[in-house]
């Protein structure tokens, strides 16, 4: 065959030793040893004509195992052996590489990997000490590939060389990679690094033009030809996801691979790496999405992210952060009730920079940190510097970035600062996002109990936009729950938001907590929250953020009028409730006991079990009923119809009405509305809901008579 090297295959089962001849013998001479001990003769005698060992660990009397001792016993360390075997745990692997195998090549036998391997171990045998040297100084030393220094130099050979060709540059990494390599161990962390290189491998097999690299710890490049078929690649990097995938059937093992068309040849290897970090990172933490291609709009993404990265400690040292503030209100009285610090970025040439431009990037760099802490002494010199003026601040709320609600001296920083600057902790309270507390709950709750400890109050933010539940809230220390008014989409889910939203307000009131709705910008939503028994609202409805000065002179020095104005003003509406007057017409006793004993302490209450019997009460008190609360389903005359009746009756028609029922329908609530009912309440009543929104419209129609 003209074969001038020779490889002896060593198994004990016959049909193992015809597929690796079959597999070998156009490009070798092949000898076979059935057991270990003749596998050795063969080696005694034979050493100067053997170019490799396949060797297979599991055999009778004489294992692979004591054929490699005899091996290093003899000093033949120089005798590329690669052992062979359908056993995949690490153990065996790591056994077989500290007695001396070069290689290892598991059963079933993938024929490009078992000729790639063999051809690397012969080659590397015949090196000189310099040669040797100067291949490991070129490879990755788990799997043989290239390293990144070698890689992105052969790769810009390649593209000097084929300059009629189109190139792709790839880079992959394991999703989680660190976890895994955690709960595996390293030695299964490497087997599986290992597992990808050979999916690369057999995929650099199918391109004439195709360079691999491993650049660092899971993180592995290609620059393969590119006929301009986006499919091709997009098949390749499916073809090695499910490889992965099927690597471990009890592990999710998924891969992120950003893609970069190489169009521009002038631009550095390094750069198109950065460019392919950055697809990829697109692609992560998004279910079963395993690439993503590297576009213009991602590049102007990536010149800013560096912009804002080259800048931000000198922003940071030059005080070019400054603090907002967002005013919060409480709905019954209307006056202030704290605000929430914001930060805002005062660039000297680009004017403001918006937060959602440099938080992003803070949070993936972890510079937020930095930021949290600095924008948290702000605020406590502030307070401090109010209260040496005798003035009385609300409290100011601080958002914690998850980053550093996971730092271990978080509650030493908080207590920290607060002694530092000589105020009450209860003036600085603490916004934490509810995702950053779901990540890990359980070392959330003993951060959260230690700042409670302290004096603290804690607000959970963004409520509802990810996984809690009642549980959740009976096992958290949260005072206060934030909600965003995305629960009330501008589309036609709005009734279903309003339930839900309805339901969270209702939740948090049965577990004692007070509720802030934010992103409040219209009347309309005030006053439906006012309705569902919301106590503060932020928003651009009340304010926008807004500057420390214009904060002190709106908030800060008028707090005690603001004050005693409130006072007065709940003085002077429990009078005028009192003397308020509400007609019930139910013909349920219970139903009329249940509304009785939740106006009794507010209004004057008078009940009638049918629209006659209410009609009697109206011809002799009717400038005394300040609102009627009408059931729909009512023996004679229903309340629909009784409503329709007012409207004819210009003397009734100016009395407030309510329907409370417990048909939900909607086409029956806008005939209720059509009909001249102020409100439309379905059973079963929620107090707080309930009474909020009577004293709502008692207050609308006390407007209408002063105006």
């Amino acid at each position: 065959m003209g074969c001038d090297q020779t490889v002896l295959v060593v198994d004990d089962e016959q049909i193992n030793r015809r597929i690796l001849r079959k597999l070998l013998e156009d490009n070798y001479n092949v000898i076979e040893a059935k057991n270990g001990e003749e596998a050795w003769r063969l080696i005694s005698q034979k050493r100067n004509v053997i170019n490799a060992v396949l060797l297979d660990i599991i055999m009778p009397e004489v294992d692979g195992f004591a054929v490699l001792a005899k091996i290093r016993e003899n000093r033949m360390e120089d005798l590329p052996v690669i052992v062979t075997t359908g056993v995949t745990d690490f153990e065996t692997e790591e056994k077989a590489l500290d007695e001396g195998a070069w290689d290892f090549v598991s059963k079933p036998y993938n024929a490009k990997i078992l000729a790639s391997r063999l051809r690397s171990a012969i080659a590397r045998s015949k090196m000189t000490s310099f040669e040797r040297i100067q291949y490991l100084s070129e490879r990755d030393e788990l799997t043989g590939f290239y390293n990144r220094r070698k890689m992105f130099l052969v790769t810009r050979n390649m593209l000097d060389t084929y300059t009629q060709d189109q190139f792709v540059f790839m880079r992959i990494d394991i999703n989680h990679f660190a976890l895994y390599n955690t709960s595996y161990g390293e030695k299964e962390g490497d087997s599986l690094l290992k597992h990808l290189a050979g999916c690369l491998q057999q995929m650099e097999a199918q391109f004439e033009q195709c360079v691999c690299g491993r650049i660092n710890a899971d993180v592995f490049c290609a620059c393969i030809a590119y006929q301009g078929n986006q499919n091709e690649i997009i098949e390749k990097v499916l073809t090695i996801q499910s490889q992965i995938a099927a690597y471990r059937v009890d592990y999710p093992l998924e891969i992120s691979a950003g893609i970069c068309v190489i169009d521009d040849r002038t631009i550095s290897i390094d750069d198109y790496f950065l460019r392919t970090s950055v697809a990829a990172q697109a692609c992560k933490n998004q279910f079963e999405v395993y690439y993503s291609f590297y576009d213009e709009t991602t590049g102007k993404k990536l010149a800013s992210e560096i912009t804002i990265t080259s800048e931000m400690q000198n922003a940071l040292d030059t005080r070019q952060f400054v603090v907002y503030f967002q005013p919060k209100v409480t709905v019954s009285t209307e006056c202030a009730c704290g605000s929430e610090a914001l930060v805002r970025w005062m660039h000297p040439q680009k004017g403001m920079v918006s937060p959602g431009e440099f938080i992003p990037v803070f949070e993936k760099n972890g510079f937020i940190a930095k930021l949290d802490y600095y924008v948290w002494e702000e605020v406590c010199r502030l307070l401090k510097e109010w209260r040496d003026a005798d003035k009385n601040p609300y409290p100011v709320s601080v958002n914690i970035s998850r980053i550093s609600l996971y730092n271990p001296k978080l509650v030493e920083q908080m207590t920290g600062l607060v002694k530092k600057y000589d105020i009450p902790p209860s003036l600085l309270q603490l916004e934490i996002t509810e995702s950053a507390y779901m990540t890990n709950p359980k070392l959330m709750e003993g951060t959260i109990e230690a700042l409670h400890a302290a004096g603290f109050t804690i607000l959970m933010d963004d409520f509802g936009s990810g996984y809690s539940s009642l549980n959740t809230l009976k096992r958290i220390q949260v005072d206060v729950l934030k909600i965003d008014m995305k629960f009330l989409p501008i589309d036609g889910e709005v009734e279903k938001g309003e339930i839900i939203l309805t339901s969270v307000i209702k939740m948090a009131k049965w577990l004692g907590m007070k509720v802030v709705v934010e992103g409040v910008e219209t009347k309309m939503q005030r006053d439906f929250l006012e309705g569902i028994g919301c106590d503060c609202i932020q928003g651009y409805y009340y304010s926008r953020p807004i500057p420390e000065k214009e904060y002190v002179e709106n908030y800060v020095n008028t707090r005690n009028a603001q004050d005693e104005e409130a006072a007065k003003r709940a003085e002077l509406e429990e009078i005028d409730d009192k003397r308020m007057s509400i007609l019930i017409i139910d013909d349920n006793e219970f139903d009329r006991a249940i509304l009785q004993w939740n106006f009794k302490d507010l209004y004057h209450i008078h009940e009638c079990e049918n629209v006659e019997e209410a009609m009697a009460y109206l011809s002799k008190h009717m400038d005394q009923v300040n609102l009627m609360l009408i059931d729909n389903i009512l023996p004679g005359m229903s309340g629909m119809q009784f409503l329709r009746y007012c409207q004819r009756n210009k003397d009734l028609a100016v009395i407030p009405k309510i329907m409370i029922t417990a048909n939900d329908s909607v086409k029956d609530q806008v005939n209720a509305f059509n009909e001249g009912a102020y409100d439309y309440i379905t059973k079963p009543l929620v107090k707080e809901v309930l009474v909020a929104r009577v004293k709502h419209v008692m207050e609308i129609n006390h407007l209408k008579k002063n105006s």
